[in-house]
């Protein structure tokens, strides 16, 4: 039996192949396709609905070969919730023969595929990462972070200020204000 994550990025693929590999997960997969494998990761590389589409397509078409048990999809909640729960069922809706549709995070649906003749079934369920609402993978690394990450912090700081200086010189483009900067 196989579970699959469809993930975002290819950054939240090596963190969570490096989590499974860490907690030592042996019934996970993560795919090397940019959508990801836990026992595939597939990643995204940019949320569209097409993308999705397209990675649901790619799974449906493995079923035939894969015994698939359970497929989670990981994307970024970016204060978006309601919006990556309809994408993701606007997908299923187009990919799969379902009857049932993610109400909320965390809780498993029941999809069923037709292939031909045969029909596959699975379970399928979506996470969002955030802290407290808001956020992505780098937002929870940030809040779990067990030691001082110098180069993070900076960044993030750098980032922080170029946003607020942006906004005080309305009227300029973000590139020439860099360009000066440098």
């Amino acid at each position: 039996m196989n579970n699959i994550l469809i993930v975002e990025s290819k950054n939240d693929e090596v963190f969570l192949r490096t989590v499974v590999n860490h907690l030592n997960l042996k019934n996970v997969h993560v795919d090397n396709k940019p959508i990801c494998h836990i026992h595939d990761y597939q990643c995204l590389e940019g949320l569209n609905l097409n993308k999705l589409i397209l990675r649901f397509e790619a799974l449906k078409n493995t079923l035939p070969k894969k015994d698939i048990q359970s497929v989670g999809v990981i994307l970024d909640h970016d204060g978006k919730k309601k919006e990556r729960i309809q994408l993701i069922n606007d997908a299923i809706r187009i990919v799969f023969d379902s009857n049932q549709f993610i109400e909320d995070t965390s809780q498993f649906i029941n999809i069923s595929a037709r292939l031909g003749s045969n029909t596959y079934d699975f379970i399928l369920s979506c996470f969002l990462v955030n802290v407290q609402g808001y956020g992505e993978l780098e937002t929870l690394l940030k809040t779990i972070k067990t030691k001082p990450s110098i180069y993070a912090d900076c960044l993030y700081e750098w980032k922080k200020c170029i946003k607020n200086h942006i906004k005080s010189v309305a009227g300029r483009k973000p590139a020439k204000i860099l360009s000066e900067k440098v």
